[in-house]
């Protein structure tokens, strides 16, 4: 495609053409349950850790079971429906379950921390969370801490527990069931976490339309997908309605190990594959003698990947095709994927019906091809604002959607990521929010001061690094100052690159903490 007619020199704007997607006017719910029922005797999905597996005739009665008991308890489309839980055969059945029932599913993942699961409980206020055995004490703890009145239910292998999910899926009658039609198509579908500007996690309204739209206009169709990320990610969630929509089969795994995904590959004939970046560098690592035919697309996602190893795992897997996949939250497939070899390192091209800006974030002025700043879109497909929350900040003053990376198309226009606008950053494709850990290091008596910044890892995205100001005539050292601070702390935030001891930070006339000269100084060696 020439874009450059769709490209104003002068405004320095891309302002792609429409394409016309149909909608189906009764909603997510009911255009899955619909499309459903054109493959019922395909595999729906397969547990590689069981070995269970199940056909979509099985699987959308299942859906149809917990929707029905989900409106016997109360639930309404008003209400919030909480998931913490990693990947198994109920998963997504739970999930679904609301969604035919109306209500709004609003996951969460049980690796997250007692403080978080409290914040996100508080945002969407669920009237009851699904939650697996591992994440039991986590969520009666958050509930307990919250205040909250949520009912809780526990995916069990044998429903001997009093709250398993066991009568969700109970088979019943069905006759008078109906799966929720939306009155809008507005309306919201779903309710996703994601960090904000300020560093607390939002909930992101998501509509039927949305959905609709990019379920449909999906970028490619696959016979079967792995991936291990929990519904907690957008990835999750869109590949659950992609494999419901063209009858495609979700390979179920808990949690990455390279070895292991090697021999299920061939084992079970995977065709595409959605990985992390760490994940990818091992994956690559993993690599048996000999290629697996089955596996065609490795789509990589959540963070950045170095373009060495994105060349070694190219190089290495020359019947496979190895892409970025650039999507948020927010707005979804922004991107469509690249394939060139020359533009390796690049997440794709502008996408239809997308008009796309380059923005200096500090002066709001458009930036020109080969040039660096926040990438803004403007989209009939992207969130509806955020939960109970003032979302205008989201937007700019015309209507676009600030994304918080910056970027810059190239004159094919490739787009590539440089970096992000936020002070977050990412270890395994996890956002680490420095205000959070910086509260924690200034709990210990000796500590006047504290920043925190990532700092570039080839495997990890970030590794943590705390830079601390003690306060006068106090002598803590680094060791114990790191072994205070991961008491709060899980393992992801743990500070891999140590604690280094200053006695000033470099800050701007206001007093603000300069991160990006401190980081840059931590690089050099300086500090």
């Amino acid at each position: 495609m020439d874009f450059h007619k769709y490209y104003d020199v002068e405004k320095k704007v891309i302002n792609m053409p429409k394409k016309h997607v149909p909608i189906h006017p009764d909603g997510l719910g009911v255009y899955l349950y619909e499309n459903i029922q054109n493959h019922l005797d395909e595999m729906a999905q397969i547990d590689v850790r069981t070995g269970e597996k199940e056909d979509y005739r099985s699987y959308v009665k299942r859906c149809c079971y917990a929707a029905a008991e989900l409106k016997s308890r109360g639930v309404t489309p008003d209400d919030r429906i909480g998931l913490c839980t990693h990947n198994h055969m109920d998963s997504s059945v739970a999930f679904m379950g609301a969604i035919y029932a109306g209500a709004k599913p609003a996951s969460m993942d049980p690796s997250l921390s007692v403080e978080d699961t409290i914040h996100l409980l508080k945002i969407s206020s669920p009237k009851m969370v699904f939650v697996s055995e591992d994440a039991e004490d986590l969520m009666e703890e958050a509930i307990k801490e919250s205040g909250l009145d949520i009912e809780l239910f526990i995916f069990t292998k044998d429903g001997s527990k009093k709250n398993s999910f066991a009568p969700f899926v109970a088979p019943r009658n069905l006759d008078d069931f109906q799966v929720y039609k939306v009155k809008s198509l507005e309306e919201t579908a779903v309710i996703l976490f994601s960090s904000g500007t300020t560093g607390l996690p939002k909930g992101i309204c998501i509509s039927h339309k949305v959905f609709l739209y990019h379920v449909e206009d999906i970028l490619f169709k696959v016979c079967s997908m792995l991936l291990f990320s929990s519904l907690y990610w957008i990835s999750a969630i869109y590949v659950t309605f992609v494999m419901q929509r063209y009858g495609s089969c979700r390979i179920i795994c808990k949690s990455f190990d390279a070895v292991e995904t090697w021999m299920n590959i061939e084992k079970y004939q995977i065709n595409s594959m959605f990985l992390a970046p760490c994940d990818a560098i091992n994956f690559y690592n993993k690599i048996p003698d000999g290629q697996v035919s089955s596996l065609k697309n490795i789509i990589i996602g959540g963070s950045h990947l170095s373009v060495d190893y994105l060349k070694k795992l190219i190089k290495a897997m020359p019947n496979t095709v190895v892409s970025y996949g650039y999507a948020q939250s927010e707005a979804l497939n922004l991107i469509r994927p690249t394939y060139r070899e020359d533009k390796i390192g690049s997440v794709g091209v502008p996408n239809h019906g997308i008009s796309y800006k380059i923005v200096n974030p500090e002066t709001e002025e458009n930036m020109g091809l080969n040039q660096e700043g926040e990438l803004r879109v403007k989209f009939d497909y992207t969130m509806t604002g955020y939960y109970n929350c003032d979302s205008n900040s989201a937007w700019d003053a015309e209507g676009y959607l600030k994304t918080g990376d910056i970027v810059y198309f190239d004159e094919d226009f490739h787009l590539y990521i440089v970096d992000r606008i936020k002070e977050m950053f990412k270890y395994k494709s996890w956002h680490i929010v420095p205000t959070k850990l910086e509260m924690i290091l200034m709990k210990h008596d000796d500590i006047n001061y504290a920043t925190v910044v990532g700092i570039p890892h080839p495997e990890d995205d970030n590794h943590i690094k705390a830079i601390v100001q003690l306060k006068d005539g106090r002598t803590a050292d680094p060791e114990e100052i790191k072994s205070f601070a991961e008491s709060f702390l899980d393992d992801r935030h743990r500070i891999r690159a140590g604690v280094t001891i200053v006695k000033d930070f470099p800050v701007t006339p206001t007093g603000k903490v300069q991160r990006r000269i401190l980081k840059d100084l931590v690089m050099k060696g300086r500090i």
